[in-house]
């Protein structure tokens, strides 16, 4: 009976026989992927602090069932350029900008001092006012409300500044955009730089990156799937950027390595099945307990940490994947005259294939008058022969 285990092999055979139609597959994943994951961002919430039932929940809904609060509030603060904010001109100008604001469907009512005559509406300086908008949704449903707001206010006269809730909430996810662009820009050549020092080769060192960039992209177009029907928060963004580089790298450069040693033992066609046996077991065993780990957070009340967990498995899921199956096709596709370097290729690569390398034992001329003279020698018998010596 076969040892279980041995299913790595045949799927690393099963992978090399059939290279370019994985490579096919991915290549379809990555091309309909570009198109899904960039729209990801805007199909994730801000917040996720919600669900624990706690005290401030069960006020929170008490306030806005018996006495009409606003679940979600957006603060507008408006400045004057020397303008005093009591003055029949600055309130004007304020009353202008927020008629606009008044229109939105959304917007349950808007407070300021002209509504109220309220004195606390107005700084110390008097140099500034200030107006609280609310609205009929939720705190996740008011932040893309935020930046329209923003827009509607936004005038000559005064110059304004919009905080609360949602608008925060908004400038998170803004932030972790560009901090997921800035990040791209930095990490993929440093690694790429990193992987050449290592391998001696840019094929080989753009191979890690590869599987890296692979399982990010699947995983965000996977993710704004999921935020269609399940609540995401905008950490998914930075976890499934840092696990997916992180994992596809570290996973590719594990096998690659192996590779390249696989490679001084015998043709592409056997490295290939051996590293995913090595390398590939490794590796699924690895990622299985990651995925373990990081579904425990799925059990959490909060949003925020569910939506960790569900990216963290995603992630996972796709860089072990990747490094099953599309990093052994690339791997055999390249060979071994691309990944090893051109100086080590042209000492190394023979003209009758890799496995000639080997040292063929010396054959021992008969001696005359020898027992054994006329028998084949050793390195002809027939494998598992064996020599008995009458004395």
């Amino acid at each position: 009976m076969r040892h279980p285990l041995r299913i790595f092999y045949a799927l690393g055979r099963l992978v090399y026989r059939y290279r370019w139609f994985v490579l096919l597959v991915w290549g379809a994943l990555l091309v309909s992927g570009a198109f899904f994951a960039p729209n990801l961002s805007d199909r994730l919430k801000g917040g996720g602090f919600e669900g624990a039932n706690s005290d401030a929940e069960r006020v929170q809904e008490i306030m806005a069932n018996e006495f009409d609060a606003s679940p979600s509030t957006i603060t507008v603060v408006f400045e004057g350029d020397g303008i005093d904010a009591g003055s029949e001109e600055f309130q004007e100008a304020q009353n202008a900008a927020l008629d606009e604001v008044r229109e939105l469907d959304e917007v349950s009512s808007i407070v300021s001092y002209s509504d109220s005559e309220d004195p606390r509406f107005l700084s110390e300086s008097g140099e500034r006012s200030y107006a609280l908008v609310s609205f009929e949704t939720p705190i996740d449903q008011a932040q893309g409300l935020a930046d329209e707001v923003r827009g509607k206010v936004r005038g000559e006269a005064l110059t304004t500044y919009v905080t609360g809730a949602p608008a925060v909430y908004l400038d998170i996810t803004e932030a972790s955009n560009e901090d997921i662009r800035r990040a791209e820009e930095y990490a993929f050549p440093l690694a790429l730089v990193i992987l050449i020092l290592a391998f001696g080769s840019l094929v080989a060192a753009g191979v890690p990156v590869l599987i890296g960039g692979a399982s990010v992209v699947v995983t965000l177009a996977a993710l704004n799937f999921v935020a269609g029907i399940y609540d995401m928060s905008t950490f998914v963004l930075t976890i499934s950027t840092m696990l997916g580089l992180g994992l596809g790298i570290d996973y590719a450069l594990f096998a690659v390595s192996r590779f390249r040693e696989e490679l001084d033992l015998g043709p592409v066609s056997e490295a290939v099945p051996r590293t995913v046996e090595t390398a590939g077991r490794s590796i699924f065993f690895s990622g299985t307990a990651v995925l373990i780990g990081l579904t425990g957070l799925l059990f959490f009340p909060y949003t925020f940490m569910r939506s960790i967990g569900v990216a963290g498995a995603l992630v996972v899921f796709a860089s072990v994947a990747a490094a099953l199956t599309l990093l052994p096709a690339v791997l055999g596709i390249l060979g071994p005259n691309r990944l090893v370097g051109e100086e080590r290729g042209a000492r190394d690569a023979p003209s009758a294939g890799r496995a000639t390398r080997r040292r063929r034992p010396a054959l021992r001329p008969p001696v005359p008058g020898d027992a054994h003279e006329g028998r084949r020698p050793r390195s002809e018998r027939a494998p598992g022969a064996v020599r008995v010596t009458r004395r």
